[in-house]
């Protein structure tokens, strides 16, 4: 499983960017598991997880708005073939 902002990075987008992207094109997720948007408890999971701090009540800048999305494999090649080339 891989968030939002790896896969941002990976591909050269900013989040912010990269997850419009993906709405705009979420019809090809609908009815599948491919992604899904992480809960607070799956946040702090995560973080805990990958050493990585997303925290919501940091300073302007370093907060996040909207718990991040995590794609699976099937749901990364899915962007990778039809969001990412085309």
């Amino acid at each position: 499983m891989i968030i939002d902002s790896d896969l941002a990075t990976i591909y050269g987008y900013e989040t912010r960017a990269f997850n419009q992207q993906v709405k705009r094109n979420i019809e090809k997720f609908e009815g599948e598991d491919f992604m899904l948007q992480l809960n607070e408890v799956e946040v702090d999971e995560f973080s805990r997880c990958q050493n990585v701090t997303l925290n919501k009540k940091a300073s302007r800048g370093s907060n996040i708005k909207y718990n991040p999305y995590a794609f699976i494999e099937q749901g990364i090649y899915i962007l990778n073939d039809n969001l990412i080339h085309n």
